[in-house]
């Protein structure tokens, strides 16, 4: 059941934009999700791994590959962000879809 407070500020709204967002994810309980935040935190550590307090004395190659991998970790994350905030800005009326934002920002 809708909360009565909900209905009254949905039909208050009108009609709001909706945005396809399966290019993301297929659905906020999409398996990918949970492997592209698994493959992100690994990609974090590795990067903490092979560059922190080293990048000073390292090669312009190595330079420009640790560039490219911090490339990929904000590729990722920015995936992950963005279906967060846009599946919350779609409706922030739904419970779920804060609660995931929320957690999404966490990690």
């Amino acid at each position: 059941m809708v909360p009565a407070k909900q209905v009254i500020i949905e039909n208050e709204l009108g009609d709001l934009p909706s945005w396809d967002l399966t290019h993301f994810y297929v659905g906020i309980d999409d398996p990918k999700i949970e492997s592209n935040l698994q493959d992100l935190q690994r990609m974090c550590l590795e990067f903490r791994k092979h560059y922190e307090g080293k990048l000073a004395g390292i090669s312009g190659d190595q330079f420009a590959d640790a560039f490219d991998a911090y490339d990929k970790i904000e590729d990722l994350s920015g995936k992950l962000g963005s279906y967060a905030f846009l599946l919350y800005a779609q409706q922030v009326t739904h419970p779920e879809n804060s609660r995931f934002s929320k957690t999404s920002r966490k990690n």
